[in-house]
């Protein structure tokens, strides 16, 4: 019979304890994976094809092209979040890094002339602002489509 003020069994209870705090560390989710990072960048692709969409109707809609713009920074910001954390082969994730930076760049340029069209009010700068946006958006889908070439695979 153990006494109660046996240290042995207050060992016993703690260690006890600890494993069923390493259970509860065991049900916790991993890290994401290649194919969620993909599912990411694939709907960051379809965001993309719809602000061309918008691009291109007549008459413009500024403001709702400047919400699809927030919502692609959104997208992009959570890629950025899930590679981050994501279980991707670190050569993989350098061959990103690139393409990240430059898709960052071109998603921020993207913002200021979005800021811009919204301003516009004459036909030919809002015509001057629409080819900014279309050139911009253009070189963003290439280093998006990059980077869907580089985690689909």
């Amino acid at each position: 019979m153990i006494n109660k003020t046996d240290p042995f069994r207050e060992d016993v209870e703690e260690i006890g304890q600890k494993i069923e705090l390493l259970g509860d560390f065991e049900s916790m989710p991993s890290a994401p994976s290649v194919s969620h990072v993909c599912d990411q960048v694939k709907a960051l692709v379809r965001l993309l094809s719809e602000l061309s969409v918008s691009l291109a109707a007549d008459p413009l809609d500024a403001h709702a092209i400047q919400q699809q713009q927030f919502q692609l920074q959104r997208q992009f910001q959570d890629i950025l979040a899930t590679v981050a954390s994501a279980d991707i082969d670190p050569a993989v994730e350098q061959q990103l890094r690139p393409h990240q930076t430059e898709a960052h760049r071109r998603l921020r340029l993207l913002g200021i002339e979005a800021m811009r069209l919204r301003t516009a009010k004459q036909p030919a700068t809002l015509e001057r602002q629409r080819s900014q946006l279309q050139i911009h958006l253009s070189e963003l889908q290439k280093f998006v489509q990059a980077m869907a070439d580089q985690v689909c695979t």
